[in-house]
């Protein structure tokens, strides 16, 4: 016990002589640096055995240049409690400061000598939550004789306070037993005027009180405003404050004080701006009455906060800040996690400070106005929200008991001649933990959006929306509740303007209008994810969509900036879990007088847009569901519109779970040729008129894995016209394909997911078909173009085919080549016409190729097609008539079946007296001749087996073909043409040629219309180069050369035979004329004509004899052979022979027959003219033969005899044809 005495002491001792100067050379060092200023210290005196410090001299060096220090104290004296230690927290006995003096200098405008210091000071923003307020206890505070002294250079000015005298018992936030030996004083002397309060105490009572009162009537704070340092981001431009205030100060007996606010204070005419005297906050009135306000006890009880006439200026800089508010540097705004708890804190834990509890009876606002601008969306947003009242009470933190509230404001536009832009008024009660109000907004404008919309869309939006609402919410942690309730709501005189485009003239295009949209009975329940909805209707709302030259939709460059749209589209994120579907339900939905339209630039005319309308839109919806993927019952849906002349009307059901649509639609004059442009038409044709009709049933589902689809009814495509497009954008076009109505009765069309579609049609009719073939100038076909080939002149062939299928039509046209087919149904969908009908059909032709022009008709065609389907084999009966040229009868029949692969048929047509002359064109152009007169005939026949075999033929009967002059052309032919036309005309002018053919139409390579030209071109060929094989029946015998017995003048048996065929073919073509050549060869024929004159000598000696003894001598024309060896015996002994062999006696031997035959033969003579004279004999014969058979003589020639003209020759007659 005594060595902890003496410890004891020794330490005591050692705290009074060691601390002091430690304190007094420390402490000069941490203020110095602290303060930025030189701080030094007196005499310090620490007495340990009464916790009581007390330091001397203290003094604060003045501004850098300055003698005078900005603050002295002669004396401190601070007391301890030991109570500091177990409360952690300073508690003071007692504090006095003597003769404080302070001297502070205005150096300029907004500049002080403590700039420095306030810099130093002033804290930094944080995003730190801010931490509990220091806890401290301060009893018995003095402060005796105090000064200050204000020296206002630029006003030449200088304020003083002299004579402080401050008393305070008590500054606590935490109870302590602690003596209050004061009572509570304010005096001093401010410029000479004295100040002093009075005060009422108890200090002997057990609960230790004392009163003062502070009453304020109008203080003017304006003379004080220019000390405010600038430095600050806001300021006090003016203010009347004024007040009736009583403080009451006490001490429980358990040590516990308080401080207690009654009365009330009063701040008018106050105006705050920035620190760019930029108006910012301001107000007429506001008194705070003061019910019970204990700062210590952390409890604010006001009994009412009036505010009248309140103005804020609030204003939003282009960088987001908001006018006023300091901004933030980088590092200050990162933010920096929360220190970690010592374990020392951890073990002894801190008290948790008391929380704050205000209460406000009633607060009122009146007269009040917000100026809202905001420089971050272009244009700058100002719009004024005036008349703005509120009342709300009792209000209390934390809530005992929601909180009414009633609130009402008017907006308006900014400028010198605002515009009224609607009222909001809201009436409901609020707390902590639930929430109702009651929202009306009366014909609020749109335009007050238009600043922000801007950020995300271009076009302008006009309109007034007004609605009736209700909010409710209810927290908790199990079953939050959030329901909005919309009684009705009403959009008014809606417009989004688009700023005018070179597509439209006008400045401004109306891109949305809508006189008026209603809502009723809307309910929100976000916790649940239920919208239901009693009514939404539409009044007259018009739609306009434009599309530029390069393809940019309206809606596209409504978008402001970029990545809206991807952002849009972005996926969420993978991690996200999905939240349960929304449950929409939509009782009734009604648009009346709707307008859609579209201008299409991109698909222009003549320099001017596509336009199309649609109008006298009406859609009705009834019960209308979504549940996500939950299958719901479908929504009753009518919807009717018109469209120029045309009508459209649906009744039936339409649901989202499952996608479908299934009802009546009945479609009237619908103008398809409006939305033909979209349909990829080919370019070269234009869709000039067409109306469509339909009256039937539609069902439509979409089930996920394809399209589910039935439509039954009549279908109607009438007054349809096709045209081909102009060379140039304002040119007009050419009239290609029309009618007057393709009915399609009982059509039944039908596709599953999986399949083919299915195209069933009970009967369709084609009445007033017209079609216009036209061969350009440039030698072009229209349908070439039309389908989008560009093709070079034709030749001869192409186009004189082209009047020959178009006049006579003497076949339908036959697939050319087997390649594409597949032995399969190729078409997209499988299809089945029960019955098909041509009425009046006409198709015309015009040849502007060749000159002069050539035009040519089919008209009056009538005709039927029986029942033809994809998946049968069976053959449909086919019958087709009309007239060719106004003059010819055309007939077709049959029966085919066009829609199998592959395709079969077996048809006969034919076109009878097609007169000729109008042809004369193409004859002058490619044969060289003009055609006076002629008619044509044709019957064909063609037959396809389903393994694609082809059999045809096709005969050509022409009557009295007669060319007129020649013309001069340099695409005419050099063929004999009338040459071969004489061949091929009969005695009674008649051209008769069949010309067969046949094929396979697997054979890619085969062509029905090649196979036909080439059978032509190959008789007409043979016509010229072979003459007599076309006119020996057959084609196959050649009889312009008729052989001849060798040396002998006298034709074969073949020759004698062909001299009949040659007769009946001149009888039949009296305009040929023909000449004969007869042929001879001295080589070859030389024993052969030496024999034939021996045996005539033979005969002549047998003639003689004859004669003499009174016979004929056509008895001796032929010899036996016993007068045949008895005349050569005769002859060989009267011919004097030099060689002849003789006896010894001189005479001449007897010789074998063959020797003495031989032996005269030898010696007749053969040269050049004996030839001639044989070939000559030849021809003659020839000519009497031909004449004998009735051939006139003057149309028979002979020619000069010829010899052998090459290898293979015979003796023979030649003979060649020509025109009279």
């Amino acid at each position: 016990m005594v060595w902890a005495l003496a410890a004891l002491v020794v330490l005591t001792g050692a705290v009074w002589l060691g601390a002091p100067p430690l304190m007094k050379s420390q402490g000069e060092a941490r203020l110095t640096e602290m303060l930025g200023r030189t701080v030094t210290l007196g005499r310090v005196s620490i007495h340990p055995w009464r916790l009581q410090l007390v330091v001397e001299d203290i003094a604060i060096a003045g501004a850098a240049g300055d003698a005078a220090p900005l603050l002295t104290i002669d004396r401190l004296l601070a007391n301890v409690s030991a109570s500091s230690a177990f409360r952690r927290a300073p508690v003071l006995e007692a504090i006095e400061l003597t003769r404080p003096r302070v001297r502070v200098a205005h150096t300029a405008a907004g500049r002080y000598d403590i700039d420095d210091l306030i810099t130093r000071f002033t804290p930094k923003p944080s995003s730190e939550p801010a931490g509990e307020p220091a806890r401290f206890a301060l009893y018995n505070v003095q402060v005796t004789d105090g000064e200050a002294r204000f020296d206002d250079r630029p006003a030449g000015r200088v304020h003083e306070l002299k004579q402080l005298q401050l008393s305070l018992p008590f500054l606590s936030n935490l109870p302590a037993q602690v003596e209050v030996k004061v009572e509570p004083r304010l005096a001093f002397l401010l410029n000479g005027a004295s100040f002093d309060t009075g005060a009422q105490a108890t200090p002997f009572a057990q609960t230790r009180s004392g009163t003062f009162k502070l009453g304020l009537d109008r203080f003017d704070l304006a003379p004080y405003l220019v000390y405010v340092p600038k430095a600050l981001p806001v300021k006090v431009v003016r203010g009347v404050l004024g007040g009736d205030l009583e403080a009451a100060f006490s001490i429980a007996p358990d040590g516990q004080p308080s401080v207690t606010l009654r009365g009330s204070v009063e701040a008018d005419d106050v105006a705050v701006a920035t620190a760019a005297d930029a108006e910012l906050l301001g107000w007429k009135s506001l008194k705070v009455g003061l019910a019970d306000v204990q700062p210590l006890a952390r409890k604010l009880h006001f009994a009412s906060v009036d505010l009248d006439g309140l103005s804020v200026q609030a204003r939003r800089l282009a960088d987001g800040r908001i006018d006023g508010m300091p901004a933030p540097s980088p590092s200050e705004a990162a933010s920096a996690p929360a220190p970690a708890a010592s374990a020392a804190s951890a073990v002894l834990g801190k008290a948790e400070p008391l929380p704050w509890e205000v209460k406000v009876d009633a607060f009122h606002l009146t007269h009040g106005q917000v100026a809202w601008r905001d420089a971050t969306v272009v244009p700058a947003a100002a719009l004024d929200l005036v008349d703005v009242t509120a009342k709300a009470g009792p209000v209390s933190h934390p809530a005992t008991a929601p909180t009414p509230l009633s609130a009402s404001l008017r907006i308006r536009s900014a400028g010198d001649k605002p515009q009224d832009w609607g009222a909001v008024s809201v009436e409901g009660e609020g707390g902590t933990a639930s929430a109702a109000a009651n929202v009306t907004a009366d014909a609020i404008a749109l335009e007050a959006l238009q600043p922000y919309l801007n950020a995300v869309a271009t076009p302008r939006v006009a309109g007034r929306l007004s609605a009736q609402a209700r909010l409710e919410w209810a927290g908790g942690a199990d079953s939050p509740r959030l329901q909005v309730r919309v009684a009705s709501a009403s959009l008014d005189g809606l417009k989004v303007t688009e700023a005018g485009t070179r597509l439209v003239r006008a400045p401004n295009v109306e891109a949305i209008a809508l006189k008026q949209a209603t809502v009723a009975d809307v309910a929100v329940d976000v916790p649940g994810r239920m919208v239901t909805v009693g009514e939404v209707r539409l009044q007259q709302p018009s739609l306009t969509i434009q599309r530029s030259d390069t393809g940019i939709w309206s809606a596209q460059r409504w978008i402001a900036g970029p990545g809206v749209a991807e952002e849009a589209a972005a996926p969420a994120a993978s991690g996200a879990v999905a939240s349960p579907p929304w449950k929409v339900a939509l009782k009734t939905f009604a648009l009346e007088g709707g307008r859609v339209r579209v201008s299409d630039a991109q698909l222009a005319t003549g320099g001017k847009p596509l336009l199309t309308e649609v109008s006298a839109i009406d859609l009705g919806v009834q019960d209308l569901a979504l549940e996500g993927d939950k299958p719901v019952p479908p929504a009753t849906v009518k919807l009717s519109a018109k469209t120029g002349t045309g009508q459209v009307r649906f009744n039936g059901k339409v649901g989202l779970a499952p996608r479908l649509a299934e009802g009546t639609l009945a479609l009237t004059r619908l103008p398809i040729h409006a939305f033909a442009p979209y349909a990829g038409v080919t370019p070269n044709v234009a869709v000039a008129r067409a109306e469509a009709g339909f009256k039937g049933t539609v069902a439509v589902r979409l089930p996920g894995e394809g399209v589910d689809a039935r439509v039954k009814g009549d279908l109607l495509l009438a007054d349809v016209l096709l045209q081909t497009r102009g060379e140039g954008a304002d040119a007009p076009g050419d009239d290609l394909l029309q009618w007057q109505g393709l009915a399609l009765d009982g059509l039944a069309f039908e596709m599953k997911p999986k399949g083919k579609p299915r195209l069933e049609i009970d009967a369709a009719t084609l009445n007033a078909l017209q079609a216009r073939l036209v061969v350009t100038e440039q030698g072009r076909l229209n349908l070439q173009d039309a389908a989008g080939t560009r093709v070079g002149p034709q030749g001869p062939a192409d186009a004189a085919s082209a009047p020959a299928a178009s006049a006579s039509a003497p076949a339908p046209a036959v697939p050319a080549s087997a390649a594409a087919r597949s032995g399969g149904n190729d078409l997209p969908l499988d299809v089945t016409i029960t019955s098909t009908r041509l009425t009046n059909g006409r198709i015309a032709f015009s040849d502007n190729f060749v000159r002069p022009k050539y035009s040519a008709e089919l008209t009056q065609l009538d005709g039927r097609l029986g029942a033809i389907s994809t998946s049968g084999l069976k053959t449909a009966e086919l019958e087709l008539k009309g007239r060719a040229a106004g003059t010819a009868d055309l007939e077709i029949s049959g029966r085919v079946q066009p829609l199998a692969h592959p395709i079969s048929l077996d048809i006969k047509a034919r076109a009878s007296d097609l007169e000729l002359a109008p042809l004369s064109p193409y004859a002058a152009k490619y044969v060289g001749y003009a055609i006076e007169r002629g008619k044509l005939t044709m019957q064909v026949a063609y037959r396809i087996d389903p393994d694609g075999r082809l059999e045809a033929s096709n005969q050509v009967i022409i009557n009295q073909l007669t060319f007129g002059e020649k013309v001069d052309s340099p695409q005419a032919t050099t063929l004999p043409v009338q040459l071969a036309v004489s061949l091929l005309t009969d005695r009674h002018g008649v051209i008769d040629i069949n010309l067969p053919i046949s094929g396979s139409l697997d054979d890619p390579e085969f062509s029905v219309a090649g196979m036909i030209w080439k059978v032509l071109g190959n008789l007409i060929a043979k016509a010229i180069t072979a003459p007599f094989s076309l006119l020996s029946g057959s084609g196959k015998t050649d009889i312009s050369v008729l052989p001849a017995v060798p040396g002998s003048p006298k034709l074969t048996e073949a020759g004698v035979a062909s001299i009949d065929q040659v007769a009946t073919a001149l009888t039949d073509r009296p305009s040929l004329r023909l000449t004969i050549t007869g042929t001879s060869d001295a080589a070859t024929e030389r024993e052969a004509y030496q024999r034939q004159v021996l045996d005539a000598r033979l005969v002549a000696e047998r003639r003689k004899e004859a004669l003499a003894t009174g016979g004929t001598a056509e008895a001796a024309a032929s010899l036996s052979a016993a007068d045949r060896s008895r005349l050569l015996k005769l002859l060989y002994k009267q011919t004097d022979l030099p060689d002849k062999p003789r006896n010894a006696l001189g005479f001449a031997k007897d010789l074998p027959d063959a020797e003495m035959a031989a032996r005269l033969a030898a010696r007749v003579p053969v040269d050049d003219d004996v030839m001639r004279e044989l070939a000559l004999q030849r021809a003659v014969s020839v000519r009497d033969a031909i004449a004998a058979k009735g051939v006139a003589v003057q149309r028979l020639f002979l020619s000069a005899p010829k010899g052998k003209d090459g290898d293979g020759w015979v003796p023979s007659v030649k003979l060649t044809l020509a025109l009279e």
